[in-house]
């Protein structure tokens, strides 16, 4: 299981993004959360492939996408929407209109950005971690 965290310290608000199997992400959000196995076993299961649950602190979004979401780049994005949309729900923006479209747009496209840049630097993570094993294994033999 992979969980990103996404600070948006302007809204004071994290959004979290939690990729995996679905009983690990739903372990994970029982522990960490406290979520009811219930509510979970209904919104995060094979009926859908991703789901943003709102916490009740309203401070923290949670999106999960059913993996590999790098094949679907739309469910990861749609959810991300939501997260974005739930935090600003939180502050009191509720519709977007002419007035607040700027708040929206940048929000959701900062969002974004930071969850691929942290994907990146665990694919890169992993990637370094595979080359060590590799060069260890090789200067054993």
């Amino acid at each position: 299981m992979n969980s990103y965290v996404i600070p948006i310290e302007i809204f004071m608000a994290d959004l979290v993004l939690l990729t995996g199997k679905d009983e690990e992400c739903r372990e994970y959000l029982n522990k960490n959360f406290g979520f009811p196995d219930k509510y979970l076993n209904e919104n995060i299961n094979k009926k859908f492939d991703g789901v943003t649950l709102p916490s009740e602190e309203c401070s923290v979004v949670i999106c999960w996408v059913r993996e590999p979401f790098t094949k679907n780049h739309e469910n990861l994005l749609h959810e991300l929407d939501h997260g974005a949309n739930s935090i600003l729900r939180n502050i009191g923006i509720v519709k977007q209109t002419d007035d607040n479209e700027e708040v929206f747009t940048y929000l959701k496209s900062y969002i974004q950005r930071k969850v691929f840049e942290k994907i990146d630097l665990s694919k890169k993570k992993i990637a370094k971690k595979r080359i060590k094993k590799n060069v260890n294994s090789n200067t054993n033999n």
